[in-house]
């Protein structure tokens, strides 16, 4: 993978100097372009290989607790190696590669106008499962393909995608992979040889979202990605909007959380700006006004009605990148975040008769849909294995709440 980085310099005031005045101005620069190119072999540089082939790996170099911005570099084919410029200092370095022990060298020292040596061997892995999406936070209806990118030469391969169609799969590279309704869901792969068999579960892998856009209207959800008018690539000008978010479960409160925010900056935000109220309308209480890229992080409702109202402005010039953010709901149905723990379910897809089963005595089993709105309820004095008849629930994602002698654990699974 080649992360590129662009640099231009501007020599001239006029885009399309004359071929004449070319050479003048190679001699006014010549010292500082060498210069700028010594610069480039500054820092840290080094070979990544293949600890007992000592073949050329494609690996990534990251600056721990330092990067940002994708600011990390890879070694390059066929040779191995690698450049990162950073200024002195001391710094943790670790490299990592698909099918190989990532390694952290501490405390790498760095002087400014030398370069320090650093060529690292990394260890196989050996036969294991991996995989990778195309994509991994999608809207409603969308697909993904996946990409078996396992370590060894697996011969057969085992796919489970929780809520997708299908939901099983035998191809190396799984494609249309549609998902229909909002949550979050694993992803599993097993492969296989012949000889060795391994399993990769990646769980709440893939995010299914409903999206919205800024706009005069109220909406009821607990799940979806929430932008301004440009969906997050600049709003207009001269806008005015107000929205309201209600929760579609009743003891739920919408959560608002900004992954990214940029609107035009004014001391006193008279410009621009997104107000964010805690209720059901701009009457209640104003939780801030916000402009310029300062995010407003974790918005949560606190109000009865668990609703936040979101009230955007844009005068008649300058606009920017707008926002996104994700809506969800605290505490759905009661169930509480810190108790969330797997329990034995199967079989899982389900078709009529879900079996549970816990280390602990069962007092009772609730079934929510995945919004969390009640389904079902069952009680009982003392058993660790129950079945429950789900005939009558029709196809989807649903979560299971058990609750025992040692706690209240919850699963998802999914009814055929």
């Amino acid at each position: 993978m080649w992360i590129r980085r662009e640099f231009t310099l501007e020599l001239s005031g006029a885009k399309g100097l004359d071929a004449a005045q070319l050479p003048a101005h190679w001699n006014y620069n010549m010292n500082s372009f060498l210069q700028y190119m010594e610069q480039s072999l500054y820092g840290i540089r080094g070979v990544i290989t293949d600890s007992v082939t000592g073949d050329a790996i494609e690996a990534k170099i990251e600056i721990v607790g330092h990067d940002d911005d994708n600011s990390f570099v890879y070694s390059t084919l066929p040779i191995g190696n690698y450049h990162r410029l950073i200024y002195e200092g001391n710094y943790d370095v670790t490299i990592s590669a698909p099918c190989y022990v990532s390694q952290t060298l501490t405390n790498t020292s760095v002087t400014n106008f030398q370069t320090t040596l650093l060529d690292v061997q990394l260890v196989s892995t050996g036969f294991a499962s991996e995989f990778e999406a195309d994509d991994t936070s999608i809207q409603v209806g969308e697909t993904i393909d996946f990409s078996d990118t396992s370590c060894g030469n697996a011969t057969s391969w085992i796919w489970t995608f929780e809520g997708g169609t299908p939901n099983i799969s035998n191809d190396q590279y799984p494609t249309g992979i549609t998902y229909t309704t909002v949550g979050t869901y694993d992803v599993s792969l097993t492969v296989s040889d012949g000889t060795n068999t391994n399993t990769i579960n990646k769980e709440d892998y893939i995010s299914v979202n409903n999206e919205y856009v800024i706009e005069n209207a109220t909406v009821t959800t607990c799940n979806g990605v929430f932008y301004d008018s440009g969906s997050g690539s600049s709003y207009g000008n001269n806008e005015d909007y107000v929205m309201t978010f209600l929760p579609d479960v009743s003891t739920g409160k919408i959560k608002c959380d900004f992954q990214s925010f940029d609107i035009e900056n004014h001391a006193n935000c008279d410009y621009d700006w997104l107000k964010i109220y805690d209720g059901e309308n701009t009457s209640t209480t104003l939780l801030g006004t916000y402009c310029g890229t300062t995010s407003p992080g974790i918005i949560e409702a606190t109000s009865a009605s668990g609703a936040l109202t979101f009230e955007f402005h844009s005068d008649s010039s300058q606009t920017r990148d707008g926002w996104e953010a994700l809506i969800s709901c605290n505490n759905p149905a009661g169930i509480d975040d810190e108790a969330i723990s797997k329990i034995n379910l199967y079989p899982n897809p389900v078709t009529n008769q879900l079996n549970i089963e816990t280390a602990t005595q069962i007092l009772s089993v609730s079934i929510f849909s995945i919004n969390g709105s009640f389904i079902l309820n069952k009680n009982y004095e003392a058993t660790e294995i129950t079945t429950v008849d789900l005939t009558a629930i029709s196809s989807g994602m649903y979560i299971a709440k058990v609750i025992t002698h040692t706690g209240t654990y919850t699963s998802k699974f999914i009814k055929k």
